[in-house]
């Protein structure tokens, strides 16, 4: 229905049987557009969705296995994001 919902595990729990789709993840990297100071300094594959607004969202994919491609750290791609 081109809606999206951001909520916290209670209100998951409330609305688990009403998704059609539903995205999960680990770690907020902006909040508000402000970078959350996420610390994990490890650098890997990475897939993100930052929501521009209610209509827009852009995906980040960075590859991460290969000799020429390290993949982010978490706030490597939280800066590439606020770009």
């Amino acid at each position: 229905n081109k809606t999206y919902k951001i909520g916290d595990q209670p209100e998951y729990s409330k609305l688990k049987y009403r998704f059609l789709e539903l995205i999960g993840g680990r770690y907020p990297l902006l909040v508000n557009g402000v970078e959350s100071g996420s610390t994990d300094g490890a650098t890997a594959p990475r897939t993100s969705i930052g929501l521009i607004n209610e209509q827009r969202a852009i995906i980040l994919v960075a590859d991460g296995r290969q000799n020429h491609s390290v993949g982010y750290s978490l706030p490597n791609l939280a800066k590439a994001l606020k770009a």
